[in-house]
């Protein structure tokens, strides 16, 4: 008997230990975020001290990649860690999760084993402000104003030992949204540059002579909601610093709590996750909004600032999909065992040091126009380090081929030169064979038969 009570002991004392020395996660996501508009990549058109802080002691993965290239579809996929046909998650419009779902999701259980989690901010899951069934407790609503106080009282009144996993989840830059359409921006005004004074239009702001045809339809035909279709250059100059200046805004945001950790001493045993749910099109082809499959829609910050002494900032350029790759690595960083039926790879190898086992040969993202006057129209898109391999249902030019290592602003569409057919027909089997093996019917059936 004695010895029963002793191994009962050992247990109780070892999951007590391991509770404690299980690390703090910290989850900080934007809304309409490129990865190239932050400082740390080398932007001299804003300033992002905060973001620099985490990027300074952690590392920058510089090709990662959304999901899906807007907002629902994304953040299902984040926080379920399945592609968003899979979830039944189509666009911002058409959201059929199962129900249940969210019992295997990412704060349930985070929540089950042990974990303190709670949530502020944007949800939009379909639900803005985030339901009470999902695995978190809410400490603030949709809203920028009140939600880095709201994290740092949670902060300020953790006493007990139990880890916490805290999601910080803003709105801006998404404001964006509404200075294309000539309206109040929820989240407060800001000071938009002069023309002369805005930052200059990037490389790729003209529109492509093989660029898809859909996007000019869908332009045209949501020209009354977004006038930017009868913008000049200065109208574009002063969008971006429209963009800029709400990522900056956002920026000191984020300060707030990252202070609120040293405050409370837990930075030392807190990771701090930084990523956006997806990005905007910047001007680039004359584009802004997200849907599209252009790098500035799909390519979004990661940088993950993992605890340990004598931390350098460091660069990954390994494939990472923040929709299925993001849920095993919170799982592993806090010893929760990942559910078998989830195809994302952990990147906490790399985190560590250690050699990545499972790199990606490269990722699928999803889309589809679908809301407002806009006509239904899916695209999918196979990256891998050097090549982007892009098709869409419908239109001229409706496949495109770019090489991303020579032309990273995807200024020439390949697919327009039979030099790269072999290319091509090796991507677009490539994509097929994944749509048929994770059954998107949608794909193999509509977009790849010729």
């Amino acid at each position: 008997m004695k010895i029963f009570y002793k191994i009962v002991f050992f247990l109780i004392c070892t999951s007590a230990l391991s509770q404690v020395e299980r690390p703090n996660i910290l989850l900080i996501i934007t809304d309409q975020h490129t990865s190239s508009a932050l400082s740390c990549m080398g932007n001299t058109d804003l300033k992002t001290p905060n973001i620099d802080r985490i990027a300074e002691q952690g590392t920058l993965f510089k090709k990662t990649y959304v999901s899906y290239p807007i907002c629902s579809p994304s953040r299902a996929s984040m926080f379920l860690g399945k592609m968003p046909h899979e979830l039944g998650v189509y666009s911002n419009f058409k959201i059929n999760i199962p129900k249940g779902s969210f019992k295997e999701g990412l704060g349930q259980l985070m929540s089950d084993s042990g974990y303190d989690c709670v949530y502020g901010g944007k949800w939009h899951i379909p639900e803005i402000n985030i339901p009470d069934n999902v695995g978190f407790k809410k400490i603030a609503d949709s809203r920028d104003h009140g939600l880095a106080e709201s994290c740092v009282a949670y902060l300020d009144g953790k006493k007990d030992k139990s880890p916490f996993f805290m999601v910080a989840s803003y709105v801006n830059p998404h404001d964006i949204c509404e200075y294309a359409r000539g309206q109040r921006l929820p989240n407060g005004a800001i000071e938009v540059k002069s023309p002369e004074e805005a930052p200059m239009l990037p490389i790729n702001h003209a529109i492509g002579a093989y660029d898809a045809e859909v996007l000019r339809i869908e332009q045209k035909l949501n020209s009354k909601v977004y006038p930017t279709v009868s913008y000049n250059d200065n109208d574009w100059r002063q969008y971006l610093s429209a963009y800029y200046k709400l990522i900056e805004k956002v920026d000191l945001e984020i300060g707030k709590i990252l202070d609120g950790l040293e405050k409370n001493g837990l930075d030392k045993n807190t990771i701090v996750i930084f990523t956006s749910d997806h990005g905007d099109g910047m001007s680039a082809h004359h584009w802004n909004q997200k849907t599209v499959l252009f790098e500035e829609s799909v390519n979004v910050p990661l940088i993950v600032k993992y605890p340990q002494k004598n931390t350098k900032s460091k660069k990954s350029n390994i494939l990472v999909s923040n929709g299925l790759d993001l849920m095993p690595t919170i799982l592993e960083m806090g010893s929760v065992k990942v559910p078998s039926n989830l195809k994302g790879h952990s990147i906490l190898p790399v985190l560590q040091g250690k050699e990545q086992k499972r790199e990606r040969e490269y990722v699928v993202i999803e889309t589809m126009f679908d809301g407002g006057n806009s006509i239904q129209t899916k695209g999918r898109a196979l990256v891998t380090k050097k090549y982007k391999y892009v098709i869409y249902e419908q239109g001229k030019n409706r496949e495109q081929l770019f090489d991303l290592e020579n032309d990273p602003f995807e200024i020439s569409n390949l697919a327009a030169s039979s030099k790269y057919k072999n290319q091509i027909k090796t991507m677009r089997k490539q994509l097929y064979n994944w749509c048929v093996e994770n059954n998107d019917k949608a794909a193999f059936k509509r977009l790849l038969i010729y």
